[in-house]
């Protein structure tokens, strides 16, 4: 686990060099910081999960019993260890995803500050690897992005979609550059 974090840190710190020479050195850090916020703000909802998922599930009502017994550490270390099980998060959602363009454009054309931007495009890149992490497991790209939906969508759809979602987050990018 811990590999994998340090190689989204690495990741992180890749995609920021592309503004390495837009900006300066002190909003640069900005930018990193938001970057890392927004690529890791998905956890915050795998925190809310068990408040807003179906009370049958066993480890919403375990996750439940933590946080009314105020024992924060087991909560937190019981969401930490079940993310993969975790598949209906609200920013994981087929309507997240169309909503968060118009976010994203109007932040970064709107906004001037870089903290903001970076949270904003962390935000994207996460959701971009995530879609080419799943593209080829047909079942799981539908839990994860479609799953309130109940007809399974075709192999050319999640196809389109991640190199729609690619494509648009590039052109994010690149306002973000201008």
């Amino acid at each position: 686990m811990k590999n994998k974090q340090f190689l989204v840190l690495i990741l992180v710190f890749s995609y920021s060099l592309l503004f390495l020479l837009k900006l300066s050195p002190l909003s640069w850090i900005f930018l990193v910081i938001g970057l890392i916020v927004g690529f890791f703000i998905y956890f915050f909802d795998y925190l809310l999960y068990p408040f807003y998922a179906d009370e049958d599930l066993e480890l919403v009502s375990i996750a439940k019993k933590y946080w009314t017994q105020k024992n924060y550490h087991h909560y937190l270390q019981l969401i930490w260890l079940n993310q993969k099980t975790v598949v209906h998060l609200m920013s994981r959602s087929f309507l997240f995803i169309i909503l968060y363009f118009p976010l994203a454009i109007f932040v970064l054309s709107a906004s001037s500050q870089v903290f903001g931007k970076g949270v904003v495009l962390g935000l994207g890149l996460n959701l971009v690897i995530k879609l080419w992490q799943l593209k080829n497991n047909r079942e799981d790209f539908h839990q994860n992005f479609f799953w309130q939906a109940e007809k399974q969508i075709s192999e050319l759809v999640i196809n389109r979609m991640v190199m729609g979602f690619t494509l648009l987050f590039v052109l994010l990018t690149i306002l973000a550059l201008f």
